[in-house]
């Protein structure tokens, strides 16, 4: 992790005195910026905490919430699902990429532990079950998918992309899909 916060606690290139402290961030080259940090309570309505997850976009010069400590995250990631939870605490934030997207992990007030990867679109012609992103569909994701089967959504290995059919649960209907595309290139693949 990069310091970026001046000794006044302000983050540099972002407007006015946002933040009480800055625990952790990072920047790419870019210039956007992850934080975990305390907002002034004047930010939010008043509320449990003012500790959050912020993304920072140098191209849209706008600071985005990305989580906030005590306020509901949904988990879901299953069709017509919603699996709100109440985080208790961050755990650790990952250094942004060149993409800008950036993986934190954090506690819920149930102890389930996730981690959340934000703001990372796939490429239009990334392959279907390249759950490492290599560019193609090999025996790597093959591992991934292998650890997360059987595994139900809210689960702390559960893997939303290999849940193919969207059913909250990895299982032989979304092993045939990966399977259907082993060996395939993003440039072969067409969804």
């Amino acid at each position: 992790m990069i310091p970026v916060t001046n000794t006044d606690g302000s983050v540099p290139g972002l407007p006015g005195d946002v933040f009480i402290s800055v625990q952790t961030a990072d920047v790419n080259a870019s210039g956007d910026a992850v934080l975990r940090a305390f907002a002034k309570d004047d930010i939010f309505a008043p509320g449990p905490s003012t500790e959050g997850i912020w993304a920072y976009s140098s191209a849209s010069q706008r600071l985005i919430l990305v989580a906030l400590k005590g306020e509901p995250f949904d988990l879901s990631t299953c069709r017509n699902g919603s699996d709100p939870r109440v985080i208790s605490s961050f755990v650790r934030i990952s250094e942004i990429r060149e993409d800008g997207s950036f993986s934190f992990t954090a506690e819920f007030d149930d102890g389930t532990v996730a981690t959340l990867l934000h703001g990372f679109v796939p490429p239009q012609n990334a392959c279907s079950g390249d759950f490492n992103c290599s560019g193609s569909v090999d025996l790597g994701d093959f591992g991934a998918f292998g650890a997360a089967f059987g595994v139900l959504a809210g689960a702390p290995n559960y893997l939303p992309a290999a849940d193919f059919d969207k059913d909250c649960d990895i299982d032989l209907v979304d092993f045939g899909a990966v399977a259907s595309q082993f060996g395939s290139t993003a440039a072969e693949f067409t969804p």
